[in-house]
């Protein structure tokens, strides 16, 4: 179904689908929103496509709800749940913009507000947290961010794949793999002591 109105000299079209896979039978609806006066770079009509459900790019990590159950860290759970809603719906910009935040709340979490984003960094490294190497992932994701926030980039999905990726990375370090890291060290049985050898007495 396509419809079309005008507003003067300028018009919309929007396109109504409803798709089924051919594989799986899975049906979704999606809307293609087409503005005259919203076009790309060169010049062709802008679409912007909405699927309802929204796909789901990426499996959220099965330690999600550990953040509030186990650490008490339901901000940085709240904004992760709505980092993973915006991929799926494709605002890619709000996506690297919330993953910037992200980094944010994790290091302040561990080593307070130290006023600027570099001093937190510096004492987030001090503190052990991430190796120097690390340093450089995580101010690239954060310069992604800024990008999106103060120069209207919109990064490519393959490129958030990464962000996500660096951010869950340093999620499970600080909070997830020492907890369990701990608790694997309470099932390991102790060494058994050895018996001390005894020498045979010298023959007079």
């Amino acid at each position: 179904f396509k419809e079309e109105s005008e507003l003067g000299d300028r018009f919309t079209i929007d396109q109504y689908q409803t798709l089924q896979c051919t594989g799986c039978e899975h049906v979704t609806f999606r809307l293609v929103e087409i503005r005259d006066h919203i076009t790309n770079k060169d010049g062709s009509p802008y679409e912007h496509e909405i699927y309802y459900p929204p796909a789901k790019l990426r499996q959220q990590p099965e330690w999600l709800g550990d953040l509030v159950a186990e650490h008490d860290q339901f901000p940085i759970f709240a904004l992760l749940d709505e980092i993973y809603s915006a991929l799926y719906a494709g605002s890619n910009s709000l996506v690297a913009m919330g993953i910037r935040s992200l980094i944010d709340m994790v290091m302040i979490a561990k080593v307070g507000d130290r006023g600027r984003f570099d001093f937190t960094l510096s004492a987030f490294e001090e503190a052990g947290f991430i190796a120097p190497k690390q340093r450089d992932f995580i101010m690239n994701t954060i310069d992604a961010g800024s990008a999106s926030a103060h120069r209207g980039h919109r990064p490519q999905t393959e490129d958030l794949t990464l962000l996500l990726n660096i951010a869950e990375s340093m999620i499970e370090n600080v909070f997830i793999f020492p907890k369990r890291s701990e608790e694997a060290k309470q099932l390991i049985p102790p060494r058994k002591a050895k018996a001390k050898k005894t020498r045979p007495p010298l023959n007079s």
